[in-house]
């Protein structure tokens, strides 16, 4: 019986016929109910509503779509029939044959209910029940956040959880099962007589993370550890990780917090008892003997104001073979661990700093008694606007402080001020011209001035360094049809005095000079400060770029030398500047589409063409099957090194992605030279989808470092979508942002 009335609130759609219904006691007034169906019909005597056709009632945020829907006023319920389908306003969607709600939608039961959690995850029940619009409980529920294959959706998903009651908790954020099994490729794998895990809608939850497998046959043996993730408040968490390593119980804590203008980091672990198995037949096993070995990492900084910020970080070990023994967290490959503390001033023409170091040699022979304190280390920066001629003003100032339990102490004041101006002609040359003036005071005690007699001296001792320069560079550029290109010849002039050193000026930054393209036009070609890079000299380089257009590849290369004015200091010997027509430098990197990426620095000798210093990487293929190399020869800085034997590595690896879920790869570590031998070899396979991953990594390791030992280490770890999992890092380094989460 079709009925055209005028009502208080709603608004149905019966075919083409706008109708107001008295539905007030339907929904509540403040929301808004949209109605629209084929058909609408009313029976006074049973208080009943009745829509056929096309169903679709839309309140607030959410929808309900059906076949026939009837709304009984006088006991307040909705029922649906028929291809029901139900949007909530968290975003879930419900299939059922049958529902019944109340008029605010927080109470209800359904018969044959299957329904998709908004991050995917899929759940199907006989029966379910809602309470209280907060909790719902299903009865024989299937639950899995893996996806239904297309083309056999009745096969088996990878793995499900299937329980005789399921309850999805609102104000808890759980999902709740009770007498469970969790099968996979329909194979029963594990009875769960209670389990729990976070709902898709919850945030960070307390709870276990994926566990890791290890076994090494060279030194720390067998690796278990099973974290536990404890989300203390919305700032603060904690993930306690007990541990089974080096054949001792062993414990992983890490503590992050965030504030309102900063952040709190702090990481560390501990074994616990001697290894018994093993005594100390040298003072590189004595570790081993030790009731405690352990580590300790962390990272805090604070920003004060638009302008300042403090900050500090922390990474110490028990001893220096710790972490290489347990490759686990990260510093497998470091060779020395850094702590700090700093105060930074920012502005936009000028920087502060004020800080302090320590540091801790993981390598043999490193002392903690010979190794530096740096206590205070400040630094200054400003420059001016350009002036009226385009002229620049700059000042650089620093001071450090540098002591050791044994050996020399130093104190450092530097001062350098210049002014440097640009200039464009009109055939599109730039010219730059400059010149600096430095200031140097050093006080040394036990200053070591001779290796041989290893006398020591102390005093004080101060130096002026003049310099003037000069840049020239012309960008020449071609917009082509089919490749934009970019050649730039380059020539630099310095003037400076050629001045001694001085015996009483330590050097504790510039011991290690690397001479490459980046520091070719440089004012000083050393990191530090201690060193001058003194005398006059001519550089020049010839630079250039392509691009192809529509190809997505490029080139980028460059090629230089230095000439020196005047004969080299002793000390540049083995850098490629130990004559005054230096070693050639240069660089190349190209890419072409997502195939092919390629990356090269070298040194190379300017009488043999032969490279003293090279750096390579590459990688070519696609992702079926990718080839990436690394290869390093590094010069010898002093005599008395044994060649190039000891200086030559390289690193081949091998991937393939199979499938979008498997993944394999293999790589190989060796020196080369005389002698040449292997340092490591690897080979892992990866399975990831949706819902579950699991990586296995097996790597041989041929080197020895005190009680690291050569030895087979293997690897596994499982993560199960929706079971608890976070990625979490212990190492500071390896975190690229500026906070924790």
């Amino acid at each position: 019986m079709g009925v055209t009335k005028r009502l208080l609130v709603g608004t149905f759609l019966v075919g083409a016929t706008l109708l107001q219904a008295d539905m007030a006691s339907l929904y509540k007034a403040e929301e808004a109910t949209v109605l629209r169906a084929d058909q609408v019909s009313r029976e006074e005597h049973f208080d009943l509503i009745t829509a056929r056709g096309n169903v679709e009632i839309i309140h607030g945020n959410e929808v309900l779509l059906a076949d026939l829907v009837t709304y009984n006023e006088s006991a307040g319920t909705v029922t649906a029939t028929g291809n029901v389908r139900f949007k909530s306003k968290d975003g879930d969607v419900i299939f059922a044959n049958y529902l019944e709600v109340t008029s605010d939608f927080k109470e209800g039961v359904s018969r044959h209910i299957r329904m998709i959690m908004r991050d995917g995850a899929k759940l199907a029940a006989k029966d379910a029940k809602r309470e209280g619009g907060v909790r719902s409980a299903f009865d024989m529920a299937v639950y899995s956040p893996c996806e239904v294959c297309r083309t056999k959706p009745d096969k088996a998903p990878l793995w499900q959880i299937e329980a005789k009651r399921t309850l999805l908790d609102d104000e808890s954020q759980d999902v709740i099962y009770t007498d469970a099994v969790m099968r996979m490729w329909d194979v029963p794998v594990m009875y769960l007589p209670y389990f729990r895990h976070p709902a898709p809608h919850a945030g960070r939850r307390s709870g276990l993370l994926a566990p890791t497998f290890a076994s090494s046959s060279g030194s720390s043996g067998s690796f278990v550890a099973l974290p536990y993730y404890w989300v203390i408040n919305d700032q603060r968490d904690m993930t306690i990780t007990p541990m089974y390593a080096d054949t001792r119980p062993a414990l992983g804590l890490s503590y992050r917090e965030r504030f309102a203008r900063g952040f709190l980091r702090l990481a560390g672990s501990g074994l616990f008892g001697a290894d018994k198995k093993k005594s100390a037949v040298s003072d590189s096993d004595k570790a081993l003997e030790k009731s405690f070995r352990g580590h300790i990492v962390g990272s805090m900084q604070f920003h004060l104001n638009p302008y300042w910020r403090v900050g500090a970080q922390i990474e110490r070990a028990s001893d220096q073979t710790y972490l290489r023994r347990l490759p686990y967290f990260g510093f497998e490959k470091s060779t020395n661990l850094v702590s700090r503390i700093y105060a930074e001033y920012f502005n936009r023409l000028d920087y502060f700093s004020i800080e302090g170091y320590t540091f801790q040699g993981l390598r043999d022979g490193d002392r903690n008694a010979t190794t530096p304190l740096l206590l205070p280390m400040v630094e200054y920066s400003a420059l001016t606007r350009p002036g009226k001629w385009g002229e620049v003003w700059t000042l650089d100032a620093s001071a450090l402080g540098l002591t050791r339990r044994e050996g020399t102490d130093m104190g450092r004041m530097s001062a350098t001020g210049g002014v440097y101006m640009p200039y464009y002609s009109s055939f599109g040359e730039v010219y730059t011209f400059g010149a600096r003036v430095r200031g140097d005071v050093y006080h040394a005690r036990h200053l070591t001035t001779s290796m041989l007699s290893q006398s020591t001296t102390s005093g004080t001792t101060g130096r002026f360094f003049p310099q003037g320069y000069a840049h020239w560079r012309l960008p020449l550029v071609d917009f082509g049809s089919k490749f934009n290109t970019l050649l730039e010849p380059r020539v630099g002039l310095f003037v400076a005095p050629n001045t001694a050193q001085g015996d009483k000026v330590p050097n504790e930054d510039s011991r290690f000079p690397e001479f490459n393209t980046y520091n070719l036009f440089s004012s000083s070609r050393f990191a530090g400060l201690d060193r001058l890079d003194t005398g006059s000299r001519m550089v020049y380089g010839l630079g250039g770029q392509t691009s192809a257009l529509g190809d997505n590849a490029q080139i980028d290369a460059f090629m230089g030398q230095s000439v020196g004015l005047s004969e080299p200091r002793d000390f540049l010997r083995y850098t490629g500047l130990d004559h005054r027509w230096s070693h050639y430098v240069g660089r190349l990197s190209g890419s072409y589409q997502d195939w092919l990426t390629l990356e090269t620095r070298l040194l190379m000798n300017r009488v043999h063409l032969r490279p003293e210093r090279h750096e390579f990487l590459a990688s070519l293929g696609k992702p079926i099957l990718r080839l990436n190399a690394d290869y390093m020869k590094l010069p010898v800085f002093e005599e008395g090194v044994d060649g190039y034997a000891r200086r030559k590595q390289l690193t081949l690896g091998l991937s393939s992605q199979l499938t979008p879920q498997w993944s394999v790869d293999v790589s190989s570590t060796r020196q080369l030279g005389s002698p040449s031998f292997s340092l490591a070899h690897g080979a892992g396979v990866k399975y990831q989808d949706e819902c579950f991953g699991v990586q296995a990594r097996v790597e041989r390791t041929f080197y020895k470092d005190r009680d690291v030992k050569p030895g087979l280490t293997v690897l596994l770890l499982v993560t199960f979508k929706n079971l608890g999992e976070i990625k979490h890092e212990l190492n500071p380094r390896s975190s690229s942002g500026t906070t924790p989460f």
